[in-house]
């Protein structure tokens, strides 16, 4: 069970700090992984960020930064001075852009890790036909994984399902963070169109687990995070 918990990000998806310390009172110390995302960043800003991380709690900072390459680099730079432990920047921003985020974080805090954002979870083969891209996802996702990779970046977000080609071809310590996670007796999906059972995910090679409404929309969130725990030792 400690191995499978170190894994865990549980996905603070609320909109205010009340609620996200209500989350946090519950969840932890079994969990000291938490992802801040849009919703919640906006709402509550770097206050939130600085007193997580004044509790000694590590924060996957997920705002999918996606611009030009100076733009990005600025607001890295700013955020960086937070000490998120993890950052996300869009793949499809390019190298240059990749490689701006990855700089401007190292100058300012070297520990914090750049992830790439490969295809969203919430996308599927027709989203992306939609979209315009000439190729499935099958065949766009490894391409982003390689930008990613050859930029420098520390790892890649991706769906657990694109996990067993990826980890073969890019090993650890290269990081792969895979949301998307529901439990097996959930049902319904939600806006997530490539989901994954934890277990799953890591036999597959997951470093990291993002896990939000499968655990944070339970009645009992801690009831259900013991279950998982229980499901997983």
């Amino acid at each position: 069970m400690w191995q499978f918990k170190n894994k865990i990000i549980i996905a603070l998806d609320v909109n205010n700090k009340q609620e996200a310390l209500s989350l946090i009172g519950q969840l932890s110390p079994q969990i000291d992984f938490y992802k801040v995302g849009y919703e919640l960043y906006l709402s509550e800003g770097n206050d939130l960020i600085k007193e997580l991380k004044t509790r000694g709690l590590k924060v996957f900072l997920d705002l999918k930064l996606h611009d030009i390459p100076n733009t990005v680099s600025r607001a890295v730079a700013v955020i960086a001075k937070l000490k998120p432990d993890m950052i996300t920047v869009h793949a499809l921003g390019g190298a240059q852009m990749l490689k701006a985020a990855i700089d401007a974080a190292k100058d300012v805090h070297s520990q914090i890790k750049v992830l790439g954002v490969t295809v969203l979870t919430s996308l599927d083969e027709a989203a992306v036909k939609q979209m315009g891209f000439g190729k499935d996802i099958r065949a766009l996702v490894p391409e982003l994984a390689r930008l990613v990779y050859e930029s420098g970046c520390a790892g890649i977000v991706c769906s657990g399902q694109d996990l067993p080609s990826l980890r073969q071809e890019f090993p650890p310590p290269f990081l792969m963070v895979t949301p998307g996670i529901r439990l097996p007796e959930q049902q319904g999906q939600d806006d997530q169109k490539r989901m994954i059972t934890p277990s799953t995910a890591i036999k597959k090679g997951a470093d990291y687990l993002v896990i939000g409404r499968a655990i944070t929309n339970q009645e009992q969130p801690a009831a259900a995070l013991k279950q998982l725990f229980n499901e997983n030792h």
